[in-house]
């Protein structure tokens, strides 16, 4: 299929706005205070690793994983997430599990060696070159597609909701190593959009919808696409409705209606960016869905009622399909 979403296709760098500047920066550098290799110049990320106690499970997982001399290459240019020892710890603790023999068992060695270049970006990113947004990591899901991670620089910097950066800008030959208090793991549909505050509102409508639509975001086995409106989307849904809040709109279309809507904005296939035309689309709710592009290249989605929404960003990438962000909830015909 043709490539239409070319104007929005999703910024691999995150931009500047100095979000990791409320951590500690290591002045570990490799100018003479601590990160040498020995010889007056800069470590890579695989010799610092290897030279902090504290890194010392990664340093084994990196190895039982065939992906040190990813880390040693002089010629890259990455940033790590780096989880310490205490974070593999509590990792191994909530799965039950006793060791890292256990984990990479559990995981096999090329499930393991996914986890790890979860931590990974595909360039160096400084501390003060990340906002909050969805970025892509060196993983992938079983389309071949790079997984994404949620960075909030709400407060501090947060992964995925859960793991923080501890200290930030620890800077090596081929790259950055910012350290995390968490391992992330790669996330659903629902687990990349339940951390983001911008989607408080679809969070709420999945959790208050009949049928378990959260069942559906999560469901591992699926391939799905989702188009996800922000907060501010529901604020226009709610206006064009002239109802205060997502309870009255419950109390208005019930909760099964709620779930046709949430279906509505559903495709049940891995629709990427650059294979989508314009046409009528199936949705889950079993209704068709319009999509157009506009005079300025925007793609545009209109429902059954000529309402209309703008895709904002694309291709955030799940362990079970993709995310488009859109600017406004669409209706199905509800009657």
């Amino acid at each position: 299929m043709k490539k239409v979403f070319r104007k929005f296709a999703l910024v691999a760098a995150v931009i500047a706005t100095g979000a990791f500047g409320a951590c500690s920066s290591d002045d570990d550098n490799g100018n003479g205070n601590g990160n040498g290799n020995g010889n007056g110049g800069p470590q890579t990320i695989a010799q610092i690793a290897a030279g902090k106690e504290d890194f010392s499970i990664l340093v084994d997982a990196l190895t039982r994983a065939n992906l040190v001399d990813a880390v040693a290459d002089a010629n890259a240019s990455l940033t790590v997430f780096a989880p310490t020892n205490a974070a593999f710890t509590q990792l191994l603790s909530d799965l039950s599990l006793p060791d890292l023999d256990a984990l990479e068992n559990a995981l096999t060695t090329e499930g393991l060696a996914n986890v790890l270049l979860y931590h990974v970006l595909g360039q160096k990113v400084m501390s003060n070159e990340v906002t909050t947004g969805y970025v892509p990591s060196l993983a992938t899901n079983s389309n071949n597609n790079n997984l994404s991670i949620f960075v909030s620089t709400a407060v501090g910097v947060r992964l995925n909701g859960s793991a923080n950066v501890t200290t930030a800008d620890v800077e090596a030959s081929n790259g950055v190593i910012h350290i995390i208090d968490q391992v992330i793991t790669p996330q659903t549909i629902l687990g990349l959009v339940a951390p983001n505050d911008d989607f408080s509102n679809l969070v709420a409508a999945v959790s208050a919808a009949d049928n378990d639509p959260a069942a559906i975001l999560n469901d591992a086995s699926a391939s799905n696409t989702l188009f996800a409106p922000t907060n501010a989307g529901f604020g226009t849904l709610l206006n064009d409705l002239s109802l205060p809040d997502l309870n009255a709109v419950v109390a208005a279309i019930g909760a099964d209606g709620l779930f046709t809507v949430l279906a509505y904005h559903l495709v049940g296939a891995d629709v990427r960016a650059a294979d989508v035309t314009p046409g009528n689309v199936a949705t889950l709710s079993g209704q068709d869905v319009n999509i157009s592009i506009d005079g300025s290249g925007n793609v545009v989605l209109t429902d059954t009622d000529n309402r209309t929404a703008i895709v904002t960003v694309t291709d955030v990438t799940a362990t079970n399909g993709t995310i488009h962000i859109i600017d406004n909830v669409i209706l199905p015909d509800l009657n």
